[in-house]
This record gives structure tokens, sequence and C-alpha cells, in this order.
């Protein structure tokens, strides 16, 4: 800083040198910005469909869950059940129920009697390629767009 006595200040080159830092900086700030978007998105997104999930199986436990397999279910972005097919759903969640032998250990046969509920779901923001896609196959034949999550109902 050398200048004229008595005055202070920064030289133009140091001025310049801080506003290039601070701009590099600041893009790379700025370039995280849509990764922490994203992430926000499918945590939410996962969020919202463990939600249903969890809804559907005390549904199951509760409730008849044979009746409750044989419809199709719509559900809004914060995972919260929906009348009918609105223009607002985000979530369609198709059920299966498939009998279940449980085998306790021993060289015996199991005991049969509970039913493991498969639940599949299928966002609006990410569609199935094929949208008439049904239960009726194997889980590994589902789109890979849909979510598949199960669980067993021991009663």
């Amino acid at each position: 800083m050398a200048g004229l006595p008595g005055r202070s200040g920064f030289s133009l080159v140091e001025v310049v040198l801080s506003l290039g830092i601070m701009s590099f900086v600041l893009v790379a700030i700025l370039g995280l910005v849509p990764l922490g978007l994203a992430t926000l998105r499918e945590s939410m997104d996962a969020t919202a469909r463990l939600h249903i999930t969890q809804t559907l199986l005390n549904e199951g436990y509760s409730g008849d869950p044979g009746a409750m397999a044989a419809n199709t279910r719509y559900f809004d972005e914060y995972g919260m059940a929906l009348a009918s097919q609105t223009d607002e759903w985000r979530y369609k969640v198709k059920m299966r129920l498939d009998g279940l032998t449980v085998s306790h250990g021993g060289t015996g046969s199991g005991m049969s009697g509970g039913q493991t509920l498969v639940v599949a779901i299928e966002s609006r923001n990410n569609p199935a390629t094929d949208a008439n896609w049904s239960m009726a196959v194997p889980v590994s034949d589902l789109p890979p767009q849909v979510r598949v999550y199960s669980a067993v109902l021991l009663k």
C-alpha cells in the first residue's frame, strides 16, 4: 500500500484479486445448490414412500388385507391418502397378497397362514414406462420406476 503519506486503503490490484477469489468461491458454492436440492427431493420422496408403506401395513394389520389389496390407491406429495384419483395425486399404489409358509427352524414343515403384503409405488414425477403395469407379474418384472416394499402379515 504505497502511495501518498497519510492515506490508507487497498490498491486496485488487491481489490480485483479479492473480488476474483470471492467470485470463484461463490460460483463453487452455487454449483452445489442443484445437488442439494436433488438430495432434498429424493429424501422427501423416500420419506413419503415410507409413510405410505407404513400406513398400508397398519391397515393390513388392523383390517382386511384382502380387500385392501384389490384397489389402486392414490396419495399426495406428503404420503397422505386421497379419496380418489384427482389431479393432486403424486403416488399411485398397487398391492397384492402372497401366501406364505413360515419355517420354524427344524426339518419339519413350516406353519402356514401368514401373508406377504407387496406394495408397489409409482411416482407421478417419475412415471413407469408401461402405464398399465400390473401386480400380476413377478416383482422382478415390474417397471424399474416402480419401487416395491413388502412385509409379512401374521395374525
